[in-house]
């Protein structure tokens, strides 16, 4: 990836780009505005799941091999179109 990503990247961002996940070939990733990420390679994504999180959120857990592998809170509509954009990628 490049300093300004890569064409071929497919993101899904909230809030002005303040959120955004990435996917490309190799990796899914997250950056919020608060300096929380992860990334993890699509290969090791089994399955993705929605917890119950805080008033009106989520917790997204991106699951592998008995594992949670990457996990994110987010207001609930947020989360579900986060979550079909990895389930989609991975």
């Amino acid at each position: 990836m490049g300093l300004f990503g890569n064409k071929n990247d497919r993101k899904l961002s909230f809030a002005l780009g303040g959120y955004k996940f990435t996917a490309n070939d190799e990796y899914v990733s997250y950056q919020s505005m608060y300096g929380k990420s992860f990334r993890v390679l699509r290969k090791d994504i089994e399955s993705i799941s929605l917890d119950k999180g805080g008033v009106g959120k989520n917790i997204i857990k991106v699951n592998g091999k008995g594992a949670v592998l990457a996990e994110v809170e987010l207001p609930k509509p947020w989360s579900e179109q986060a979550q079909d954009f990895i389930r989609k990628e991975a």
